[in-house]
């Protein structure tokens, strides 16, 4: 109660040779300590502009609460450049790891685990790989990129990762929105929008640097010379043979959404209506 309330925290013991040291410090370095990530746009808070920020784990707040809290001693503010993203979005000498403006980015963005129902806060989830990414052969998997990327849950990511049958995807439309799909064992399909694209509209129009997925060099490893050449598809492990049944699944779902959306046209006829 000292704590909350702002006060002298002090030994009640009464003996007037009491040692006890509980200095400010002694006890903030004992005490939890709680982080909370505020992502607001730069135009709110410089004034110019009242549109709402985001509380991770809580969702929008206005923009006077936000400059309320921006005010705080104990904030520390962040700048982030989307700009970056254009040069690079995974790590330098790591193309599987996300650069830090990315990972912040993505976190952002979805605000929440990407599986359906599930409302774990994004900045205490994964990152996940949606289009798993190749180690052997990186242009032949999922690259690390904003198109790629998502945050799950550690259930969620384990959930998708070692059962069979859960296949999600990644969309991104003509205008920039990013969505999520999720596919059951059932044959049930989910898909959402990412939660705060109306607070990071700009995000979905950044453009992809990375060849198309699944674009990789067929490579074996001949037993005679030990060394990698280009020749006939070695047999996959286990963990490729699923990963390319997934990627096979998500093709297989983009052609039917396409197709459908091909029909509703042709349904609704073209412009002038």
């Amino acid at each position: 109660m000292a704590r909350l309330n702002g006060t002298a925290f002090t030994c009640q013991c009464g003996s007037d040779d009491c040692a006890a040291e509980l200095s400010a410090e002694q006890i903030g370095a004992r005490c939890a300590r709680v982080v909370l990530h505020v992502v607001v746009r730069e135009e709110t808070l410089d004034g110019t502009a009242d549109t709402p920020a985001v509380l991770d784990g809580f969702g929008p707040i206005s923009a006077e609460h936000v400059r309320e809290i921006a005010g705080r001693s104990d904030v520390v503010a962040r700048d982030l450049d989307l700009g970056d993203l254009l040069d690079h979005q995974a790590q330098p000498g790591n193309a599987y790891r996300p650069s830090a403006t990315l990972d912040t980015v993505v976190r952002a963005l979805f605000g929440m685990c990407t599986w359906p129902g599930c409302a774990e806060p994004a900045f205490v989830a994964d990152l996940d790989h949606v289009c798993e990414y190749n180690h052997r052969d990186p242009a032949a998997g999922g690259p690390t990129c904003l198109c790629n990327l998502n945050p799950k849950c550690r259930f969620h990511h384990g959930l998708k990762t070692c059962a069979e049958g859960w296949v999600d995807d990644q969309i991104v439309d003509a205008h920039g929105v990013i969505w999520t799909e999720v596919s059951t064992p059932e044959g049930f399909t989910v898909r959402q929008q990412a939660l705060n694209t109306w607070l990071l509209p700009e995000v979905g129009l950044i453009p992809c640097q990375h060849a198309p997925i699944g674009a990789g060099t067929a490579r074996v490893t001949r037993p005679e010379s030990g060394h990698a050449e280009n020749g006939p598809r070695r047999a996959k492990s286990r963990t490729e043979a699923k990963h390319a049944y997934r990627m096979a699944r998500r093709a297989a779902n983009r052609r039917i959404r396409e197709q459908e959306a091909a029909r509703t046209l042709a349904q609704e006829g073209t412009p002038p209506f």
